[in-house]
């Protein structure tokens, strides 16, 4: 009567655990980083309402003169090369829209460290 495993029987079942092991283990890596996309995506869209809202409560010669094409600093990711990767962009769409302007305020990180990510909000006002 043969009992226990044999070397082969041993081999193939460590060979099968092994893959599995190795299938879980790119799985949670996956799941880490692409955590870390969507919080950095979520910071980049809180910033980019907080300067929003700030747009929001200037008259429209101040924000034309003083705030357009202006860069803002996204300091919630702090392993950013470079912080100075916000924008505000300051546009008179009264000849499209009537008596509107838009403002348009966001991030974007094109990468590689770490990942690439992006945020824009649109606002039309009335002047």
């Amino acid at each position: 009567m043969n009992k226990g495993n044999s070397l082969l029987e041993v081999t193939i079942a460590v060979g099968i655990l092994a893959t599995a092991l190795m299938g879980a283990t790119s799985l949670f890596n996956t799941s880490a980083v692409n955590n870390e996309y969507t919080n950095q995506r979520v910071l980049a869209f809180k910033a980019c309402e907080e300067v929003m809202e700030e747009m929001k409560v200037r008259p429209f010669a101040t924000l034309l003169t003083t705030y357009n094409n202006t860069a803002f600093a996204f300091l919630d990711v702090k392993s950013l090369p470079n912080q100075n990767i916000g924008l505000i962009q300051i546009t008179d769409v009264g000849a499209v829209a009537g008596n509107l302007y838009e403002i348009t305020v966001s991030i974007t990180h094109p990468g590689p460290k770490p990942p690439p990510f992006s945020a824009k909000l649109v606002s039309r006002r009335a002047k």
